[in-house]
C-alpha cells in the first residue's frame, strides 16, 4: 500500500511526469481498495455476531432473574404460611378447665 501511495504522490508532485498514475499503480490501488472492503465486511459480520451473542446472554440473564424472582415469591409465601400457623397456635384461647 505504501508503494502505491508513494508512486501516486511522486506522480502528483513531479510536474515533468505524466499526471496520470501508471496502470500498475491503479491496479494495486484497486486491489488495496478491494482488500479494505473485504476487511470492513468481515468486521461488520463480527459485529453482528457479537450483537447476537449479547442478545442471547441478555435473554438467558432475564430468564434467570425471572426464575429467581419466582423462587423468592414461593419462599415468601412459605414464610407467610408458617407465620400464620405459628400465630394461630399462640393466639388460641386456652381450653383447659378453669380450676385445673
Amino acid at each position: 500500500m505504501k508503494d502505491v501511495a508513494n508512486e501516486l504522490k511522486e506522480t502528483a508532485d513531479n510536474p515533468r511526469k505524466d499526471q496520470v498514475p501508471s496502470n500498475q499503480a491503479q491496479q494495486k490501488q484497486q486491489k488495496n481498495i478491494d482488500n479494505l472492503e473485504k476487511m470492513l465486511a468481515a468486521l461488520d459480520g463480527k459485529d453482528d455476531a457479537a450483537d447476537a451473542l449479547r442478545a442471547k446472554q441478555n435473554k438467558q440473564a432475564q430468564e434467570k432473574v425471572e426464575k429467581l424472582a419466582k423462587e423468592m415469591q414461593d419462599l415468601k409465601n412459605q414464610i407467610d404460611k408458617a407465620l400464620r400457623r405459628a400465630r394461630n397456635k399462640l393466639c388460641r384461647p386456652c381450653r383447659w378447665p378453669a380450676g385445673a
